[in-house]
């Protein structure tokens, strides 16, 4: 599913000024029939009495080349989560087996711990192993560190009345990019009054540290990368790029002039 892509890989200036809505976008059935598309995996669908609505992923990935150009890349692949895994550390094996909503254990060479465990990395002589779900209106983060000795503590925990998940993790030689995502409980605890909120975490040698926080939930996100204080995110449809410091947002669009104003009729969006 990527004949809606004008290109299928390039630089940043190939790309067309968008905003960030069109990631949540829907194709009429009418109109993927009408580019002869019938190659795509549809992750939900709207039904009514006029025309069917799809939900079609088509994701984006970031990265530089060698010479530290910012490029592109349409990417068939999802974002996946291992649901059973085994991960061989210098302090032994550590075994995750997630069931989503149900929950799911980390089997450590030394206890058992409950959770749903999707990444688990060895940097810097410590194990970091990250709780996160998504499902429906259940979101929420945990951070575990694990010591040489396999004492382990937590680092970072989402409040269990806010809706927050990881949904990209970057692994660089000195440091783990980690963004969180969602929204937070407002007074009343429910969906009408939360605040959208997403944030950027880093680990280092020195620990734990929050780099940014923004007042927008960034859903269906690919890949991420961190250039000073620039923050570029591969995701469904577009790229965004975030200023960490004004927290300033852009987005930027491969697809056609024809399948954005798509996305934007079928959602009721014309601007």
């Amino acid at each position: 599913m990527k004949k809606t892509f004008l290109q299928q890989s390039g630089k940043m200036s190939d790309l067309r000024k968008t905003s960030l809505d069109i990631s949540f976008g829907m194709y009429s059935e009418q109109f993927l029939n009408s580019i002869g598309e019938n190659d795509y995996s549809a992750v939900s669908s709207v039904f009514n009495d006029n025309y069917r609505q799809h939900s079609v992923l088509e994701y984006i990935e970031v990265y530089t080349s060698e010479s530290g150009t910012l490029l592109w890349k349409a990417t068939d692949s999802e974002p996946r989560k291992e649901t059973d895994f085994v991960f061989y550390s210098s302090f032994g094996i550590f075994h995750s087996i997630d069931h989503g909503e149900f929950g799911g254990t980390l089997t450590t060479p030394k206890e058992t711990l409950y959770g749903n465990f999707s990444n688990i990395i060895e940097f810097n002589g410590k194990v970091y192993a990250i709780d996160s779900l998504s499902h429906m209106g259940i979101r929420h983060s945990r951070i575990i560190e694990f010591d040489n000795q396999l004492k382990h503590k937590t680092i970072f925990e989402t409040d269990p009345e806010d809706r927050l998940s990881l949904v990209a993790i970057t692994i660089e030689k000195d440091r783990i990019l980690l963004l969180i995502s969602g929204a937070l409980s407002g007074n009343t605890g429910s969906f009408e009054d939360s605040k959208d909120y997403s944030v950027l975490l880093e680990i280092t040698k020195n620990g734990l540290n929050r780099i940014a926080e923004f007042e927008f939930d960034l859903h269906y996100v690919n890949n991420l990368l961190l250039k000073n204080h620039t923050l570029i995110i591969g995701m469904n449809k577009l790229i965004a790029v975030i200023d960490t410091e004004t927290k300033e947002i852009n987005a930027y669009t491969p697809l056609t002039i024809e399948a954005e104003d798509e996305l934007r009729r079928t959602n009721g969006n014309t601007n």
